[in-house]
Parts: C-alpha cells; structure tokens; sequence
C-alpha cells in the first residue's frame, strides 16, 4: 500500500478501515476495454447534494434528476421515491466514460426502482453487467467495502482518503467510473483526475491512477487541489511493520479534530484518551435547568470504525461525583458491546477510580477544568465493565461512590 511518510504540517491520519458498505454499485463494461462503461448506484445514505453546472432532465418512473459532464464524463443523479420503512429516501445515481448523453439517458429511462438494476434494453450496445460492488457512501470519498482506506484530516477541516483496490479490470472500470476525471499523468503513470464543486458540501478532488498491483483511488474534500496534488506525489509503498507504525499513528489524532462539528450543538471538548487500541473524546454541553448534560463520545479503534450510543446523559449537582454509560458497536465485532464510561467531578475531587465486574481498580485520568469548575472523565472498556466508580480527594480518602 501506499501512504504519505512525511504528510504536511497540520496533517494527521483519522483512521485506518476496511469499509462494510451497505450501497451498491453495479458496473456495467466490456472485456478489455476499462475505458469505457457505466456504473449506476443506490444510496440510503448520501445526501441529495448535486456537483455544479448540472441541468434538469426527466428520467421515466422517477421525479425529475439533474446530468451534467466532466469533460468525457456524463453524470446522473436523481432521487427515487420514498420508502416507508427508512428515513429518507434513497439517490440513485449513473456515471459514464465513452457513452453519448442519449446512451446515458436511455439507460436511466430504464432503471428498475427496486433492484437498482439498468433492464438489457436500456444498456448501451456491447456493455453487460460485471461487477457488483459494495460501498460506503456517507463520506466524502466513496469507501469500496473489504478495501484499505486511509483518512486524512488537515487543520481546516480537509479530508483526504486513499483506498488500494486490487488491479483487476472490474475495479479499474469501477474506480474510473466513480473518478469521472480527465485523462492525467499521476505518479508518471497515465490516471484520471476529477474536480466536482458540489453545490452545498465544497469540492471533491479525485486522483486516479494504476501503481504496482493496485489501482489507487485518492480523493479530497473542501482541501485546496494543490495540497492533494502534493501529498500523491509525496506517497511512499509501505508494507510489513511500516503499516504498523502507520496504524499507530491514529492514537496521536488530535482529539479536539473528532469533536469538531459538536461546537453548533453547544457541545465542547472536556476530556480525551487513548489506550494500546482506541483513541476517544468527549464533547459535553452546559448542565441545563434540570441538571443534566448530555455527552457525546467520538472514538476511533486503530482497526476498524467505533460508533458510541450519543443519548448520554450525566446528571448534576451530585455529591461530587456523577457517573453514566453507553454500549459501544464496533465494525469488526458488533456483538462484543464493549462499554463506554463517562463522569463528572467538582473541584474537591483530586483522582477518580474504576471498579470493574472482576474487582479490579483501574484509575482514571481526569480532563481539564471546564468554566463551571467541574472536571470530567472518561474511558473505553472492552471485555470487562466497570460497576462502581470511586472519587478521592487530596488525601486519598474516597469522598463519594457511585455504581451504575
């Protein structure tokens, strides 16, 4: 695989993921020929966000969509109708290398609503079905499901995400079709870049290109091109205890990064921690009229992607403690319910300790003092779950308990 060894100042790798994807794009090709086919996508979790300098078409069964083109590209994207059981309904999407825009409408004319399949008669002439292809499609840069992909984040909110796909001529034309560029040379080989200012979410740069045994998918969101640009010339291969070194670059992730967007729901950085596998945060708001925060916990395991229950709540005044927890779900292991615990303390508690369910103290490091004096904690547990939580003062005499 590849990676930036020296990425630029300010920049630090997010995570680190083979993607389970829930979307699915089918790639329509020809033997022999990656340079020209057409992948049609359902979503259920990209937003109805449209590239710039699109036009209104209608399409037969559906609402109306948009088209545009990316110089030999042709793009399509509509939204389909709704479903009753989800919450809102899914994006349909077509993109195109070598076809006329009359070949790309005839085959949206003649997408299926619920398989998301094009019928025979509606494909342009010699293409057929080759691949069907599973995708994360709720980030910026598309995620093809089992792929490595890196995500990068820079000072300014930036994303930059690099997937390795195995150099195989279904996902050559996959990885073209989704990068909807110009022809370019990238690394000093022949590649494709793609430039989609989005009407709402800033622009997407994509970077296309054949290495070694991969195809390499680079992609950027609201990052100036040239930074992109600078950071695919700067990759390095790495491989065996280089990727080891890499992955644990993800505990250094600068916690006030994962909390970032929290600030507009009047949520801010209280605490943060790592341990040999898992970095987290914790966002918490202002105790409200009736003595409760709520606390949000964004964590990143160096494996695999970790998404904490958001409806915490910590009650407040105690008696200088208040305790609570959340379940925790896991890509690589969804029934494990690993636990997450998040407290707060006043200013007469000196060290806060964990008791867990096998009887042993596990000490846990306070955050910084908020402006209403309280200070919070908070920890990952994976296995054994703590049951009772200890606050001492100065002195090292406990001052209050609470199990929970």
């Amino acid at each position: 695989m590849l990676a930036p060894l020296t990425p630029p100042p300010g920049m630090f790798l997010r995570s680190m993921t083979r993607a389970a994807g829930s979307d699915e794009l089918v790639v329509y090709g020809r033997a022999g020929d990656p340079g020209r086919g057409l992948a049609l996508f359902k979503s259920h979790s990209r937003g109805g966000d449209f590239p710039k300098g699109a036009r209104k078409v209608e399409i037969r069964g559906f609402p109306s969509g948009r088209i545009g083109r990316n110089g030999p590209a042709i793009w399509m994207r509509w939204v389909g109708p709704q479903d009753e059981e989800l919450d809102q309904p899914p994006i349909f999407g077509l993109a195109a290398m070598g076809l006329s825009e009359a070949e790309v409408r005839t085959a949206a004319d003649n997408v299926h609503r619920a398989s998301g399949r094009i019928a025979r008669r509606g494909l342009p002439k010699g293409l057929l079905p080759i691949a069907v292809i599973r995708l994360d499609d709720d980030r910026p840069g598309p995620l093809f499901s089992g792929a490595l992909t890196q995500e990068w984040t820079d000072e300014t909110g930036g994303v930059l995400s690099l997937t390795s796909l195995p150099n195989g001529e279904p996902w050559e034309t996959a990885a073209r079709l989704i990068t909807l560029g110009r022809p370019a040379r990238v690394r000093g080989s022949g590649g494709l870049a793609g430039s989609w200012p989005y009407e709402k979410d800033g622009a997407i740069e994509i970077r296309t290109w054949r290495e070694n045994a991969s195809v390499v998918i680079a992609t950027s969101w609201q990052m100036h091109e040239a930074k992109l640009d600078a950071v695919v010339a700067g990759l390095r291969p790495v491989r065996g205890k280089q990727v080891d070194r890499l992955r644990a670059q993800i505990l250094r992730y600068p916690p006030e990064r994962l909390v970032r967007g929290l600030s507009e729901y009047g949520q801010w950085l209280a605490t943060s921690g790592h341990d040999s596998q898992v970095m987290w945060a914790v966002a918490v708001s202002s105790f409200g009229s009736h003595g409760e925060a709520r606390v949000a916990v964004e964590a990143q395991h160096i494996d695999h992607d970790v998404y904490v229950d958001s409806n915490m709540y910590v009650r407040w005044p105690g008696d200088h403690l208040s305790v609570s927890g959340a379940e925790v779900e896991t890509a690589a292991s969804p029934g494990s319910n690993p636990y997450f615990a998040a407290g707060v303390v006043d200013g007469g508690v000196d060290r806060v300790r964990l008791k867990r369910t096998d009887g042993a103290m596990m000490p846990v490091p306070l955050g910084h003092k908020m402006p209403d004096g309280t200070r919070w904690f908070a920890t990952w547990l994976d296995g054994t779950a703590a049951v009772e939580a200890l606050a001492y003062d100065a002195r090292g005499r406990v001052v209050a308990r609470e199990s929970y």
